[in-house]
């Protein structure tokens, strides 16, 4: 029989050689001059086909081929960690040294693992001469590195007999015979290293059952769809959806021991991403950092390589890792992807001639996949000491298109007991990771329950609930899209945004952020539990409040909003954190949110729609104006300012007397029954329909608001009229050029009161107006005309602001909702019509919006927030990335009387001046960040605020000779922006005061000047303010200040002013009415 054979046929990577009798199936051959690496997969007589795992280029008939009568087998031992090899275990890096190119040569022949380097090896305390030993039993232990320190040194499977030898515990090679073994006369040598044919499962005593899961850091994994140590998962996605991502992911996070990544086709930066990233990731091992790279082998067979390797590199991971699951590991392997590996097939079963099955696989592609998956499991391994190990597989499947049909998809999933099926529609919409939790399965969850219920006994409840929201919200989607969310009942409702905050907040994971990049089991059962609590909670809540005092789940939204803002936060949780911290964190917010559905369960319970009581005698501390109207716990009351005819809510959270001006109606026994059953709608209605009538307190539903509306006044863009708000509500435009007053009849439905109106720049015959119930939007055709509106609860706004360029609306309403709307695209310089206008941005910070100002280079919008308990606060919200920039408090809010005293005006794009209560605050902007240096009342001394050389951020302006007023409101000259006119408390004037002409960076304890006072006999000022505009006037040019005076005879009227000169004289007086 001839050592050799001869070429007869080439084609492609199949080569048919004659002369091949005595060879086996799978045996390796040495092909061509170059002894290019095959493997025998037919015999067919004195002929076999034999796959080459190298370019075939320049082979020809004739050629010799050496035979090995080896079957292509694998070099186990210490260095196959922290290595790259090809589908044939060939090292790249040795290759790339020896070869000096980016490419691996034809015919290369290297040795697998390295003959030279010496490792530490200790033998095991228990072996000993003459002891017996078989496959399997350790005999000694190698330090492979710093996270991996015990690689087992094993008696080769088929190995057995009397030790006759026993090397001591030193520095050996891989070639050194630790061990040697005498049976009948025959001796053989253990050495550091073993072969093993790479087809042949590693035999072991018997399979088990898994117990444990493989956990992947991954939150929608870990909680929906587990797998267990040593079971199988299959991860098919279209391109771009994130197999590979996934894939890396489990490598780096993963409980496992060890790791095999195994690249079967794929590009080839993914496997060059894994060598760059895999070093720079560590786990601390006894306080030290070790990459966890030590633990991973990757086996690299890119798209570039021959494709007949793939069909090699498939087993030669699966061999590696068999090798570390019989040392007692956990080994987690990963082959990216079998789709690659399927095609490998197909192309040598084509160049084979065979009968093509589905998409022109073979017809034993099933058998192939099943023989490969079936390696995986958890195992009792062979000999001694006793142990246990498992190996995990995960593949990723390429069906084209992203189709799940596809013959290898098919085949993979009748295999694998886990389906992680990938979205490419989530993976659009850059939800990672894409598995679609309506898809997807685990047959895993009922062995897993002992395991996961040792971290909380609630766990299968919890992952069976959350199902259930998700499923829920996926049928409700169709009748959503076709008919509207306003169609579902309240409990559907509730589904939907709870699935919502699923989705976004929890199964949604950021890779690239510190915070989310994995997240521990602990954190995602903890995140689990107040999740489902929350949705459980809401929906008892509902359930039990369903007749006529029903809660919808807009009540419960509006109610819990911080809570809600809590649970959308949870993952912000820094992943290295310990158990008991988790447990601790999220038990105290799951017990957070019960305990606030109890609270607002106590609300619910004392609250009526209506309550008429006579009036009994005030008591010795109600202030003056007030009237005890009735002993209530936990109520929210709407009260309606006697005074400014304005609305606000008060919620006194104990027991007490609430202290509230009577309202008095007509008829009001009818009343009392028709709005019992409609509060919700009529209440807002009837607050302005009827002023005073018989004694009575009403009682609303809503969240508490803060502070009341006053006269307002908006100038329009060029100065040439001005707009006015009455305390009754009515709107009013003044004209400056022919002297005359216009009366909007915005009211002309029986709504509610106009609270404020805004000039639109671009636009100069367009005015927003808002109110309690939305904005609309008028224009002057001749007459005024209302062209556009946006009403509803969620709407009501008590500020406007425009933008600098007229390109967007700011909106400030109840429960610190900020809206901004705009066009969703317009082009610079392209005129923006309101009515194209959608809401582009919305935020919610609690409390009342009670200020808006945007500065002049329309980069910042400053909003003034009032929340109850809390000092007031200014927000500086970029208008690049629309988040906060800077928060500035502005000192303890001491209200009294019937304003609140806050105000907000721009002295320039780096310079904000805020009011609220005793305070008049200059902020400095900087880059789109404020800092607060601190604050003080006025009249305090302010020298400790400013050492030398510190850089300014916030400090107290002292008005001269007014330390002891409280300021209600502030308005800045834009002309020169350094004149500006105060109102104050308690006094009848407004007053003039000139700013020190400095920069910023020249700021001094210089106070301002005061240069004028502005009176009107028997009246006092309301509200003012300057126009955007210079105008001429009397020869001079300046800016004019508008003041809207309120009468003592019961009359107001708004005066203009000019400010070129001072004391200034009246310019103009329009009367408003009574």
């Amino acid at each position: 029989m001839s050592a050799t054979g001869t070429v007869m046929k080439v084609s492609g990577p199949l080569v048919v050689a004659e002369n091949m009798s005595g060879t086996k199936m799978y045996e390796v051959v040495r092909v061509g001059k170059d002894r290019l690496v095959g493997e025998i997969i037919r015999l067919e007589g004195d002929t076999a086909s034999i796959q080459v795992y190298e370019d075939t280029s320049g082979l020809t008939v004739g050629d010799p081929l050496v035979k090995t009568g080896l079957p292509l087998s694998l070099e186990l031992g210490p260095g196959i960690l922290d290595g790259i090899y090809d589908g044939i275990q060939r090292p790249l890096e040795r290759i790339q040294q020896l070869a000096q190119s980016v490419f691996v040569p034809r015919g290369v022949d290297v040795p697998n693992l390295d003959r030279e380097k010496q490792w530490d090896y200790t033998p095991e305390n228990n072996i000993k001469v003459g002891d017996l030993v078989t496959g399997g039993d350790v005999v000694g232990v190698v330090r492979e590195n710093g996270l991996f320190k015990r690689h087992m040194i094993m008696v080769p499977p088929g190995v057995k007999g009397r030790v006759t030898k026993v090397m001591p515990a030193g520095k050996y090679t891989i070639q050194t015979a630790v061990v040697e073994v005498e049976e009948a006369g025959k001796a053989m040598k253990v050495e550091l290293f073993q072969r093993w044919p790479v087809r042949e499962a590693r035999p072991v005593v018997e399979k088990l059952q898994g117990k444990e899961a493989l956990l992947t850091c991954e939150r929608v994994i870990d909680a929906l769809f587990p797998v267990t140590l040593g079971g199988t998962a299959a991860v098919p996605g279209a391109f771009g959806c994130g197999k590979t991502v996934i894939s890396q992911a489990l490598s780096k996070y993963s409980n496992a021991d060890c790791v095999v990544y195994v690249g079967c086709g794929e590009r080839g930066n993914e496997m060059a991403e894994v060598l760059t990233d895999f070093p720079e990731l560590t786990t601390m091992i006894d306080g030290k950092e070790e990459p966890i790279m030590q633990r991973t082998t990757l086996v690299a067979n890119t798209s570039n390589m021959p494709v007949a390797a793939r069909e090699a590199s498939i087993y030669t991971g699966v061999t590696t890792a068999e090798y570390f699951r019989d040392m007692g590991y956990n080994v987690a392997m990963m082959a990216d992807s079998t789709s690659r590996w399927a095609e490998a097939l197909r192309e040598i079963s084509g160049r084979l001639a065979e009968m093509p099955a589905d998409a022109g696989y073979p017809a034993y592609l099933g058998a192939r996949l099943a023989s490969f998956y079936e390696r995986s499991g958890r195992v009792q391994c062979l000999g001694n000491p006793p142990r246990e190990g498992s190996i995990t597989i995960v593949g990723a499947v390429s069906p084209p298109g992203g189709d799940f049909t596809d013959p290898v998809t098919s085949a993979t999933l009748s295999i694998v007991q886990v389906f992680w099926g990938l979205d490419k529609k989530l993976a659009q919409r850059k939800h990672f990771p894409s598995v679609n939790w309506n898809i997807s399965f685990s047959k895993y969850i009922r062995i897993l329950e002992p395991y996961f219920e040792k971290y909380d006994a609630e766990y299968s409840t919890l992952q069976q609930k959350m199902k259930e929201i998700l499923q829920k919200e996926d049928d409700l989607q169709e009748i959503v899209q076709l008919v509207g969310k306003d169609s579902l009942s309240e409990d559907q409702k509730c589904t939907l945004e709870v699935a919502k905050i699923i989705r976004e907040d929890f199964l949604q994971q950021n890779g690239f952020t510190d915070y989310d990049f994995m997240c521990p089991l602990a954190k995602t059962i903890g995140m689990m539990k107040v999740i489902v609590g929350f949705h459980e909670a809401a929906q008892k809540m509902m359930a039990e409040y369903s007749g006529e005092h029903k809660v919808g789940w807009n009540t419960i939204a509006v109610a819990m909003k911080d809570m809600i803002k809590k649970i959308t936060d949870m993952k912000f949780e820094m992943p290295r954190q310990s158990e008991e911290h988790y447990k601790r964190t999220f038990v105290a917010l799951h017990d957070e949110v019960l305990a606030a559905f109890r609270t607002l369960a106590e609300v619910l319970a004392t609250r009526r729609c209506f309550v008429f009581a006579p009036a009994p005698a005030p008591p010795q501390t109600a202030p003056a104006g007030f009237r005890l109207a009735q002993q209530v716990s936990h109520t929210v009351v709407l009260r309606l300012d006697a005074e400014l005819q304005a609305f606000s809510l008060l919620r006194l959270g104990h027991a007490g007397a609430i202290l509230e001006q009577y309202w008095h109606f007509q008829c009001w026994m009818v009343l009392h029954r028709l709005l019992s059953v409609v509060m919700s709608i009529l209440t807002t209605f009837l607050a302005i329909l009827w002023r005073r009538g018989q004694t009575g307190a009403v009682v609303w539903r809503l969240p508490e608001l803060t502070g009341a509306i006053r006269p307002h006044l908006a100038w329009h863009p060029d100065a040439a009229c001005l707009a006015s708000v009455s305390p009754a509500g009515h709107v009013a435009v003044h004209s400056l050029v022919g002297e005359s007053t216009e009366h909007l009849h915005v009211q002309g439905d029986g709504a509610w009161p106009v609270v404020a109106v805004a000039w639109q720049p671009c636009d100069l015959s367009s005015l927003a107006v808002a109110g309690p119930l939305g904005l609309c939007f008028w224009r002057r055709k001749g007459s005024w005309q209302r062209i556009w509106s946006l009403q509803g609860e969620a709407f009501a706004s008590s500020a406007l602001a425009w933008s600098p360029d007229g390109r967007a609306l700011a909106a400030a309403g109840p429960l610190g909702v900020v809206h901004i709307l705009g066009p969703h695209s317009a082009l610079i310089g392209e005129q923006v019509v309101p009515s194209q206008f959608t809401r582009l941005q919305r935020w919610c910070s609690g409390g009342l919006a009670k200020c808006l100002a945007w500065s002049p280079d329309g980069a910042l919008l400053a909003v003034l927030h009032l929340q109850e308990d809390t000092e007031p606060s200014v927000r500086l919200w970029s208008t690049r990335s629309w988040e906060v920039a800077a928060v500035v408090g502005l000192g303890a809010l001491r209200p009294s009387g019937s304003e609140l005293g806050v105000s907000l005006a721009w002295m320039s794009s780096e310079l904000l001046l805020a009011t609220a209560s005793l305070h008049l605050v200059e902020i400095a902007v900087r880059g789109g960040t404020a800092s607060n240096i601190g604050a003080a009342r006025l009249g305090e001394d302010t020298s400790g605020f400013f050492a030398a050389g510190s850089e300014p951020g916030v400090r107290v302006v002292s008005l001269p000779g007014q330390e002891a007023r409280r300021v209600l409101e502030v308005s800045v000259c834009p002309r020169s922006a350094q004149r500006l006119a105060v109102r104050l408390e308690g006094c009848r004037e407004v007053l003039v005061y000139e700013r020190p002409t400095c920069g910023l960076a020249g700021w001094s304890h210089r106070e301002l000047s005061p240069c004028g006072i502005l009176a009107a006999e028997g009246a006092a000022p309301a509200t003012l303010a300057f126009a955007a505009h210079a105008v001429q006037r009397s020869g001079s040019e300046g800016s004019l200040l508008a003041v809207y005076w309120c009468l003592d005879n019961g009359q107001h009227e708004v005066r203009t002013y000019p400010m070129h000169f001072i004391p200034a004289q009246v310019l103009q007086t329009s009367t408003v009415g009574s």
